[in-house]
């Protein structure tokens, strides 16, 4: 072999690992490549936004919540370095639904506070799950729960959080802004609960029977949004 097709082969070789490496899935079956499986998320880091933000999703009345989670929610995927960052995006997501979960223990202990707000009586439960369905919808919104670019940790992270006997029985929940929320998540949640290789007619059939569970529903509804959603 002479020294040019040498650097022909070379080059090849060069190409290929390339690659290679952008196509490297790590033990979880993500597709990422190495500079980003280690992301420089500093506790310190992680502390000065999302407990804060936690702490909002969960606090104050409905009307504040949801401009919160509308405004400040997709602000996570800038923060990080815009959509191309996708998986640092999903990692900011699910530090976001620990912290939330966390809301639990932090403010009230093991007792339950419960605020009434307009009509509606709210417990810290109540406001916990709402701010989780919300922040499934808003992965939905960002894309960031398609099959092709669904981080594990994130989809069991979801799965986990929202089980199908959460999603089921707050569909038909006595408040309706958790039916609205969790009617506006099923397009996120439900196909945590299948691998990867699920065939997608199978998912949308699962989905498609949440939503008959929940539309007669929306005639024991008040809120215009919600029977604008359904």
């Amino acid at each position: 072999m002479n020294d040019e097709a040498g650097l022909v082969d070379k080059s090849k070789e060069q190409r290929s690992n390339s690659k290679k490496k952008k196509i490297l899935h790590n033990e979880n079956g993500d597709g990422v490549a190495p500079d980003e499986q280690e992301l420089p998320f500093l506790p310190g880091w992680v502390a000065m936004w999302a407990r804060p933000l936690a702490i909002a999703l969960v606090s104050g009345s409905a009307s504040e919540r949801t401009q919160i989670s509308s405004r400040l929610i997709p602000l996570l995927v800038t923060i990080v370095g815009g959509p191309t960052r996708r998986h640092a995006a999903s990692h900011a997501f699910c530090f976001l639904l620990d912290e939330v979960e966390a809301q639990r223990e932090h403010k009230f202990g093991t007792r339950e506070k419960v605020e009434s707000y307009a009509s509606e009586i709210e417990t810290q439960s109540d406001r916990i799950l709402w701010a989780k369905f919300e922040i499934a919808r808003q992965l939905t919104l960002q894309k960031l729960m398609k099959p092709s670019n669904a981080l594990y940790r994130l989809v069991s992270s979801i799965s986990k959080s929202i089980t199908h006997e959460i999603l089921e029985s707050s569909l038909t929940h006595s408040s309706h802004s958790i039916r609205l929320a969790a009617f506006a998540a099923i397009e996120a949640v439900v196909p945590t609960y299948y691998p990867s290789d699920e065939p997608s007619l199978r998912i949308l059939e699962k989905e498609i029977s949440y939503w008959k569970l929940a539309l007669p529903y929306v005639t024991k509804c008040g809120s215009k949004e919600f029977n604008k959603e359904l």
